[in-house]
């Protein structure tokens, strides 16, 4: 799927669209324009609980999503992460 961005206050959102009508989530979003700080918390908007996160070597962020969202996500067409750069 593809990323984008945009920015309010303090925070990034990082919007995820599907890449084609009725595919699911998968189970890691990556992306490597913009990293969020160290120790900065990752959330979707519509999921109570922070997601887990890495930035690569190679400077890639790669947040995971969990089992219980790829099979029932808070929307169809695209979901949104916030964390602050």
């Amino acid at each position: 799927g593809q990323v984008v961005f945009t920015r309010k206050a303090k925070s990034v959102y990082a919007i995820y669209l599907s890449p084609r009508e009725g595919e699911g989530l998968p189970a890691t979003i990556s992306f490597k324009s913009i990293k969020p700080k160290i120790g900065a918390e990752i959330s979707m908007l519509g999921v109570k609980e922070p997601l887990k996160w890495q930035t690569t070597p190679a400077g890639e962020t790669v947040i995971e999503i969990p089992q219980s969202v790829t099979s029932a996500p808070p929307c169809q067409h695209a979901v949104t992460l916030r964390f602050e750069p």
